[in-house]
Formats: structure tokens, sequence, C-alpha cells
């Protein structure tokens, strides 16, 4: 894993939400709304007969000490409850990716891609990979945290290190070039993080399917079963059997939730395409997006429209979805 009005391609997005929108399937869902979460400590593996703790859900009690539990931040304007630890970290790397991201004035050359100014704001989109300064690199790694309470966490995946490394080039096992593996896009108004666009060099893609149930593990369903199919009645899967040439992963795209709407989502990825690999244009063809939330669906497929026929978008196989291989339905 944004926003939106007509774009500079000439699609209308105001009929997309592109805020919170692309992210890997985090390990742990973020509890924005003072959601309470549910667990057991029952061990397992043990043969003992000993009392053990009831299997039953539990809950967390809030007493209700005449103080709202849900505040705001006045700073970074996010919703939280304060009385769970888990909603204050969130809190926490939101805040820090939103105050403390702030982008330096003066960058080296090859930085900053495009500017215009708006009035008295300066927008700006700027890329950064291994070859950016130090402070650079640290407000970068700011800015993806801003993204850990809707997107989920990035740093529980992968280490912070990885963002600057070089790897071979997955397109060309005998490269003797190293390649980066991400590049972050950035879009900034007067020097703040509102947009924010993690990508990562791969080779392969499968086209993601979501929509109306065509397939079971008996193969394809006959169209006029479909066309007489409850309306509610819908699958996802990837086809497995054809694979794609890919060159752009899209890992996770993001905008402020107050700049939805804007297109800010559409301009990272168009300067992404133009930019991520030197003296190549990659075509929406090659990019894959990572499996997305709701709004990141229908952006990649709005991004994506007419590009591909039986298909919204490309993705790859490492998520867990269920997948058409050799013209059968496989559970995940």
């Amino acid at each position: 894993m944004s926003s939106q009005g007509i774009s500079d391609s000439g699609y209308d997005d105001s009929s997309y939400s592109d805020g919170p929108l692309l992210g890997r399937e985090p390990r742990h869902t973020a509890n924005t709304e003072g959601k309470n979460e549910n667990g057991s400590n029952n061990p397992s593996g043990s043969s003992l007969n000993v009392a053990r703790p009831s299997t039953q859900n539990l809950y967390q009690t809030q007493l209700d000490m005449g103080v709202p539990a849900t505040k705001r931040c006045q700073v970074c304007g996010m919703h939280y409850n304060a009385t769970l630890a888990h909603d204050r970290r969130l809190h926490d790397k939101y805040h820090s990716g939103i105050v403390e991201a702030k982008q330096p004035k003066n960058v080296s050359a090859g930085i900053n891609l495009w500017e215009k100014y708006d009035g008295t704001n300066h927008h700006l989109i700027r890329v950064i990979d291994h070859r950016a300064s130090a402070a650079l690199k640290d407000a970068a790694r700011k800015a993806i945290d801003a993204t850990v309470p809707q997107l989920g966490g990035w740093d529980q995946q992968y280490n912070h290190r990885d963002l600057w490394a070089l790897i071979t080039n997955p397109d060309d096992e005998h490269d003797l070039n190293e390649v980066p593996r991400y590049k972050i896009y950035l879009y900034l108004i007067n020097f703040e993080v509102f947009g924010v666009l993690l990508v990562e060099r791969i080779a392969v893609g499968v086209l993601y399917y979501s929509g109306p149930v065509i397939y079971n593990k008996e193969g394809r369903i006959p169209e006029e079963v479909v066309r007489d199919s409850p309306l509610d009645e819908t699958q996802e899967f990837v086809y497995a059997d054809e694979k794609y040439d890919c060159y752009m992963g899209i890992d996770r795209i993001w905008v402020r939730r107050e700049m939805h709407r804007n297109g800010y989502a559409r301009q990272l990825l168009n300067h992404a395409l133009s930019t991520f690999i030197p003296g190549m244009t990659v075509s929406k063809a090659q990019i894959s997006f990572s499996q997305p939330t709701l709004l990141g669906r229908e952006f990649a497929s709005s991004y994506c429209r007419g590009v591909f026929k039986d298909g919204l978008f490309l993705t790859d196989l490492g998520h867990n979805l269920p997948r058409v291989q050799d013209g059968i339905l496989h559970s995940s």
C-alpha cells in the first residue's frame, strides 16, 4: 500500500477515495477506533491435568473515570484510545511520521522530481533511495511510520536497513550491477509529508481478480450460473498459471486523510513509473500492487483500467489468496 479530482491522466478520480490504500497484510490490525483485542493465553502442548484459563473470548474492561477514552491529538490530528497501549504506540508512530518527517529544503540534484506553487503552498514530489543523505533517509523512514495505523507495520516484516539495500537485478541475475531494492516517493506541501509511495524492484506479477464467483474446485462456472448467482456472492483470487514480467512492485501508497481526492496518489505513481528505473519508463502493465485495502483495490483497478482483459491489476503470489491454477480454484 492517497487522493483525487480530474487527474493529469484524464481519469476522473473523484469517485474513488484514495486515502490509506495499499500495504502488505499487517500482522496485527491497527485499532484506531478504540476497539478491544480478543485473545487467549491458554498454553498448548501440555498433557497435565491442571486448571487452565477459559478459552472463551476475553474482553478488556474500560473504567469510566469521567474522561473520554478516545481523544484527538491536537498536533497530528489522529483519533486514538489513550487507555490502550496498542493505540498509544500507533499514535506515537503516526505523530512522529507527521511531525518529525518534515523534509529539509536543500537537497542534492535528482531528488526533487516535480514542483508547483499553489498560492502560498509549495507542492513537491521527491524520491529518496540509498544515495540520499542520512537526514533525508531518517525523515523518509518516519514518513513510512505515519502509514502504520492504516496499512500495518512495515517494520514487522522488514528491517529498516532493507530500505537502502542493493540487490541483484531481479530481471537479470547475470547483471553485475546491483540495483536499489526500494525507493520512497514523497508528496510534500511546504516540505511537510502528505503522501507516501514505497516501491520495490521485482520481476514477476500475476493477475488479481475480485468480483462474482466464477471459479470453484471443479473449474470455471458456466456463465448462466454466474449470471443467476446472488449479487452479494463474490470471491477474490489470483491467476497463478500466467505470469507477467514486472519491474516495480507497489508495496504501499498512502495520503493523509484530510487530503483525499486531490490526485496525490496518482501523481506519485506517475512519477515513479518514469523514474524508478533509470533510462526506462515502466508501463502500467509492468507494475504489481501488494494485496490492497478495499480503497486501495479501487484505486489500483481504476489506475490500471483497460490494461488487462481478465483481471483488475497485477499482484504477486506471496499473499495468502486463493489461486486459479490449471483451470481449478485452489484454496490458499
